[in-house]
């Protein structure tokens, strides 16, 4: 109506709005001049970091994982890779991996036409936030291979040649890893032998079936596959023939077990099995069948009947119960057959026990170290459990302290590159870090024992095959010094009567060597039967 009426009269009509400003609105003409130029600098700042953030995520997601046998999944990448980029599988892997990258690339530069074959290191390593104490371990793992490396090229304690190149290869957490990187080697070490030369698979991780089941892909394939850090008992579907394409550095969770009975029982008569009862954690099954069979004598018991839980299923509830069943059992030592989540989740129950006046001593297999390292993380319930009149030990699979407590069972040789200054040396490599955890260990004697039988004084070896005759002749004279003990192995890639550690842990997560026991208690060493 005002329009035509502005229109007639040739003017101009201003029309005011009824409507009140919204509330941001007038929040806004409120404002001083500057300060809205601060506001407005503010959120394009906002808008560009925004935009910034996206852009890596794309370009990670796009080139990160950029490499040949390399692809992204979740956290690190998944794949093969030999170190060119340090940081494909994160940050905590990424010091040792740039260690394993430098000495490759110097063999190709520096050695171009030297005999050189190629040997995989398979670490499973879990998602950011999953399980992050244990990827540090396996953190561990490669700096043991990366001296390993160093020591086989570059000095003459472990014969000449062929030199040696290492690919590290992550499949992802030992729960669901992924195939492929296998498939892959495989291929390298058959189809592909001419251009890689790849010679042996190396593996640690946890004794899950769903990792297991790759290894025995690869045993399957005849690739030679050296165990590292599995314990359990059986690792294949059906037993080792003496065909098998295995080498166990490490010994059996049966052999932990054993070694852990022939240390209680000259302190102890009953124990009672705190027993894991997934039928997907071979080691926690081996575990309490084995110390239940190696335990009772005579003079020694186990109580009836076993505390059963499945670490699948709210372990933290089942333990509140169990703690009161020790109470009533009232036994010498109790065996923790399980993981060590849930012997966190015993620890935390035990001072709510209206037993304190029992001591509870608490004796379990090498997954202590783990638990360990959650005493050491400073949680406030296992300190707490700790000091309430309880103890921890477990057996390890190798401990620095051994070496000077019972040299005995050891050579000078075996463990002078972990300890000693020369430039090749784990101190030197990586300063600040421990050996305390066993990883390092463990991972150094599976690549010096591979490297051992690829350099064998007996005769050339140039295929897989012939590699895999030399695990065979791993005993008796063939016996090979290892920082974690002597190792020899029987014809199925067993080792036989290995030393096992036996530390205590202590509230704030430190740890302290007990003794050396094995399967007969007495560890092998030269000239011992059966060695």
């Amino acid at each position: 109506m005002l329009e035509p009426l502005a229109r007639r009269f040739g003017g101009i009509v201003t029309v005011r709005s009824t409507q009140r400003p919204g509330r941001l609105r007038r929040w806004w003409g409120n404002r001083s001049r500057r300060v809205r130029k601060i506001l407005v600098a503010l959120l394009v700042f906002i808008l560009v970091a925004a935009l910034v953030a996206i852009s890596i995520t794309i370009w990670i997601n796009r080139t990160y994982c950029d490499y040949p046998d390399l692809k992204r999944a979740e956290g690190p990448c998944v794949g093969i890779s030999d170190g060119t980029d340090s940081q494909v599988f994160g940050p905590g892997a990424a010091n040792a991996l740039r260690v394993i990258g430098e000495e490759n690339t110097r063999l190709a530069n520096e050695h171009p036409a030297e005999p050189t074959v190629s040997v995989a290191y398979v670490v499973p390593l879990p998602p950011p936030g999953v399980d992050d104490s244990y990827a540090a371990r396996l953190a561990g793992d490669l700096m043991g291979v990366a001296v390993a490396q160093r020591q086989a090229n570059r000095t003459n304690t472990a014969g000449g040649r062929p030199l040696i190149r290492v690919l590290v290869v992550n499949v992802g957490d030992s729960a669901n890893p992924s195939a492929e990187p296998i498939a892959r080697l495989i291929e390298m070490a058959h189809a592909e032998f001419a251009k890689h030369h790849l010679m042996a698979v190396a593996v640690t991780g946890k004794s899950l079936r769903p990792l297991t089941a790759l290894i025995e892909t690869m045993v399957t394939a005849e690739i030679p596959v050296v165990i590292s850090h599995l314990t359990a008992d059986q690792l294949l579907p059906a037993p080792a023939t003496p065909n098998t394409s295995l080498a166990r550095i490490a010994p059996t969770t049966e052999d932990e077990a054993a070694a852990a009975a022939a240390y209680l029982r000259s302190s102890s008569k009953r124990a009672l099995i705190v027993q894991n009862t997934d039928p997907d954690d071979r080691y926690s099954l081996s575990l309490g069948a084995a110390f239940r069979a190696r335990y009772v004598d005579a003079g020694h018991a186990v109580v009836e009947p076993d505390e059963t839980y499945n670490g699948q299923r709210n372990p933290v509830g089942a333990m509140k119960g169990i703690v009161l069943n020790i109470c009533q059992q009232r036994p010498d030592v109790v065996f923790f057959a399980g993981r060590a989540p849930e012997l966190a989740a015993l620890a935390s129950a035990l001072p709510t026990r209206p037993c304190l006046d029992l001591p509870v001593r608490v004796v379990t297999g090498d997954d202590g170290a783990q638990f360990v390292a959650m005493l050491a993380g400073g949680v406030p319930e296992l300190r707490r459990g700790m000091e309430a009149n309880a103890s921890v030990e477990f057996t390890a699979l190798a401990h620095p302290e051994a070496w000077g407590k019972a040299p005995w069972a050891f050579t000078a040789g075996s463990t002078e590159y972990l300890t000693g200054r020369c430039a090749e040396c784990f101190p030197t490599l990586f300063p600040n870090q421990t050996l305390d955890d066993s990883y390092a260990i463990m991972a150094y004697d599976a690549m010096m024992a591979t490297i051992g039988g690829i350099r064998s004084p007996y005769g050339e070896v140039r295929s897989p095959r012939d590699l895999i005759g030399q695990f065979k002749l791993m005993h008796g004279a063939g016996l090979v010094a290892g920082a974690s003990g002597w190792i020899s192995l029987t014809s199925t890639g067993s080792a036989v009567n290995k030393a096992v550690a036996i530390l205590r842990a202590a509230p704030d997560g430190r740890t302290q060597f007990v003794q050396l026991s094995s399967p007969s208690g007495t560890p092998c060493t030269p000239g011992m039967p059966g060695c």
